[in-house]
Formats: structure tokens, sequence, C-alpha cells
């Protein structure tokens, strides 16, 4: 009897802390309006519709049942919990399990955040620019976002004024925009195989890259309207401060958009407007990219326009201005109603401009190929040797300053102080000339240096020159005069 009973004690040991738990880890915490509903059949519609309606919870992790896994290894392993009993049974109580060896592989597990040992690392910041703060879970304040930081989970990223990129697990990567609050709310992964992430849009726009896997690689941002699911794909959200209103904008792949009941599947080169609560308007066609006019790409620091031909259909135009050639570094964003644009103070540097333009429905259409140009240090004005400036014997000499990287000067003769018609001009490779020339009056002369590559120095100080005109009459009366005495 004694054997009996000690056989049936172990067989109940196994049976209760045994049973197959935990495929994958998914992390989130669920803000009001954020919550998954656990052991779902839905559609990527119908769940993100759900997750935006379900009640507030603490912030948790997300475990998917697995074959192989143990609740006792698990309480050990990622929880520190030693009292394994007292673990499995705060999880079973907090799910409203009945039985855990019924429990079958992909049941959904919730795990309360503040249980877990070791909070992971959800994203890293690949560039930070400007003024952006990070919240951890549990503080109480903000913390700079640099280079280099390591995002847990529960984290809230608020950029202020700049921006900055941010590199999950799965190899996503997201451009957070100025005037933007991103909550890390969801990050899974399987192994090798898939992964899944859900962030949370509370205002302000994001670009996200989501790159092309097998599997169920799965990329959703929420806004306070709406859900944007994909599977690999590039596009663009912007949760509206209005608190309503989404745009998506796809710029590769497809992405399903949903805001109330039912959704849209936006295709390539489509965009939409959704607002919460009423169905997913029809994707309509984004508009094409810009194309920049001319050709020149070099030009002096400080302030540099650039233009581009205009869309049919733009209200306007969205510029996007980054520091070097293929950084993510972005230096200005501006909207502007104009197909050109006039950037101030730019200092020296190379640069590339990326212009979209603007419907009348708001969405942004593709992005222009990037215009890449440099800013260059200003050449600096020759200036004339006064005392080497003279004109006689009706030959114009002159000699100036030498000015680094010319390629030639152009020197200019008026009669008028103001340059307002030109009497005489040459181009001149060297920085001196001794020219023949028939000048009457008051006149004056300036010089400028050329680059090669077109720019222009400002001009020197103009020089005043006069050619005092022989008084003949006064001449000949003196000459008669000294005939005179002399006869």
């Amino acid at each position: 009897m004694t054997k009996i009973i000690r056989l049936a004690l172990v067989a109940s040991y196994l049976w209760l802390f045994t049973p197959s738990l935990f495929a994958g880890i998914e992390q989130a915490d669920i803000e009001q309006g954020d919550l998954e509903q656990a052991n779902s059949k839905q559609t990527d519609s119908e769940q993100a519709s759900s997750e935006q309606t379900s009640s507030a919870q603490e912030a948790e992790w997300i475990y998917y049942v697995k074959k192989g896994d143990t609740l006792w290894d698990f309480c050990n392993d990622y929880l520190g919990r030693n009292d394994v009993i007292n673990c499995w049974k705060s999880v079973q109580q907090h799910n409203g399990i009945g039985i855990p060896k019924r429990l079958h592989p992909g049941v959904r597990l919730r795990i309360p955040i503040s249980w877990i040992q070791n909070i992971p690392v959800a994203a890293v910041v690949e560039f930070a620019r400007g003024e952006v703060r990070q919240k951890k879970y549990g503080a109480s304040g903000t913390l700079p976002v640099v280079t280099g930081d390591q995002l847990h989970l529960g984290t809230r990223i608020t950029v202020l004024d700049g921006g900055a990129v941010l590199r999950f697990n799965d190899g996503s990567e997201l451009l957070l925009r100025h005037h933007s609050e991103l909550f890390l709310q969801a990050l899974t992964t399987h192994g090798n195989k898939s992964a899944r992430s859900t962030l949370k849009l509370n205002r302000g726009s994001v670009d996200v890259d989501v790159p092309r896997r097998q599997g169920e690689n799965r990329f959703r941002v929420l806004t306070p309207g709406a859900v944007a699911a994909v599977r690999g794909t590039e596009f663009r959200v912007s949760a509206k401060p209005d608190g309503l209103t989404t745009q998506v904008e796809v710029l590769e792949g497809g992405v399903d958009v949903a805001a109330g009941k039912g959704g849209q599947l936006v295709s390539e080169g489509f965009g939409v407007n959704a607002v919460k609560g009423q169905p997913v308007q029809t994707p309509v066609k984004l508009l094409p990219a810009p194309t920049f006019n001319g050709a020149k790409n070099r030009f002096d620091s400080g302030s540099v326009t650039l233009s581009w031909q205009a869309v049919v259909g733009a209200s306007g135009y969205q510029l996007e201005l980054y520091k070097g050639a293929d950084g993510e570094a972005i230096l200005y964003q501006q909207e502007t109603a104009a197909a050109e644009y006039q950037f101030a103070n730019l200092p020296v540097h190379a640069y590339r401009l990326v212009v979209r333009a603007i419907a009348s429905d708001g969405l942004r259409g593709r992005d222009s190929a990037p215009f890449h140009f440099q800013t260059l240090q200003k050449l600096a004005a020759p200036v004339f040797d006064e005392a080497s400036v003279s004109y006689k014997k009706r030959t114009l000499a002159i000699n100036w300053s030498a000015v680094e990287n010319t390629q030639y000067y152009l020197l200019e003769v008026s009669r008028n102080a103001d340059f307002g018609e030109i009497d005489w001009s040459q181009q001149l490779a060297e920085t001196t000339i001794a020219e023949p020339l028939d000048l009457r009056g008051t006149f004056y002369v300036r010089v400028k240096a050329v680059a090669e590559d077109g720019r222009e120095s400002d001009y020197s100080a103009p020089t005043e020159l006069k050619h005092q005109s022989l008084d003949w009459g006064a001449i000949l009366a003196s000459v008669a005069a000294v005939l005179l005495i002399a006869l």
C-alpha cells in the first residue's frame, strides 16, 4: 500500500509540474486598449480591434505553450522564483487555468512583467539626434536616448526634436520622427525562424522597414485609432493629433490596416486614412516621386536653394534633409507649398535631400531619389594691390591677391559705381593685367574669383580711376603766350 501511495504521489507531481509549456516569448506592456485576447482564433483585423477595446492590465510577457518546456524550469530561469509551487499557482490563477496538463501548444499565457527577473532588451538605438527621451518600465523619471542605448520592454520613447533610429531583434528598423511618442509594447521570437513585434505609436510618425522572412514574421504598429500589421514590408504610419485618424502609406509589400469593423489590405504604392471606430477607407494610389531640377550639386556654405518639378495633384511637399551620403541623421524636416525651398545657414558638409508630395487628403507620396549635394567654404574675394592699380598711357595695369581653388578671375570695368552697365570685362587665369584700353573720364574696376564647379566669390571692393583729358585750347593759349614773350 505504501508503495502504491508513493507511486501515486510521484505521478501526481509529474502530472502537475511537467506540462508542455512556453513555446516562445512575447513581451508586452499592456496599456489601456492594447490587451490581446488569449487563445483567440481571430484574423489580424479582428485581433487588432480587440487589442484596442479591452481593459487596462499590468505590463506583461506573453508566452506560448510548446511541447518539451517545463513550468518548473521556467520559474527558476525566467522568473527567479525558488518557490516553484507558489510560482506555478500564481501563473495558474493569473491565467484562469483549470488543469495545466490540458494546455495545448500555441496557447498563450500571460506573466506580469513585475514577476520577471531580468526585463529583456527590445531594441537598440542605432542613431539619435536632438531631444530624445526614454522612460523605462517602473521608472519615475526620464533619461536621454543616445546612440548605442539598449531599450527594454515597456520603455516609452519620446522625440521632442530631432529623431531616432531603432533596430529590433528581428532585424526591423524604425525611424521615429520629431514630435512622436513610441511605446515598446510587444516583442516575440521563436528561435531563429520567426519574429513578432508590436509597438504603440501614441502620436507622431514612424517609417518602418521590416525584412521579409519565411514563417510568421509579423510587425504591428498600433495607434490610438488603428493597427497596421505586416510580414515584411516598408511603410509609414502617422498618428494624427486628433487621436482618431491614422495614415498608412505602403512603399513596399503590403499592410493590413484595421480601425473598427473589418479592415483593408493596403498594397505597395497605395495609402489610406483610417478613422477610429469607422470602416477603413478604400486605399488610394500614392502620388509619384518628385524629380529634382538641375545638375549643380556644389554650393557655397550658407543659403542654398533647391527646386524640383511640380507633381500634379500635390497640395504641398515634405522635405527631409540628412547629414552625410548614407546616414540616418535627419537634420531638418519641413513642409512647403512651393516646388522649391531655400535652406539658410547650411555649414560646410555633405548632405542629401529627400522630397515627397502631399495629396489633398494628407497622404504622403513616394520618396524622391535622394539628391546629394555639398556645401563648401565660400571663395574669398580678391583684393587689389592699390599700389599697382593705374591707368597710364591708355594702359590699365592692375594686380590682385590670389584665391585658392580658383579656375579663373573675372575683371570688369564700368563708368558707373554700381556697375549697372559693364563697359569691358575679361576672364583671366593670372592675377595681373596690363591691357591697352581707351578709357575716358572717371571709371571703376572690380574683380571676382570663379571656381571650376561654378561657385563664385564676392567682388573685390571697386577701385576708382580717372583719365584726365588734355585741354588743347589751354595748351595752345599757353604756347602762344610763350611765343609772344620770346618775340
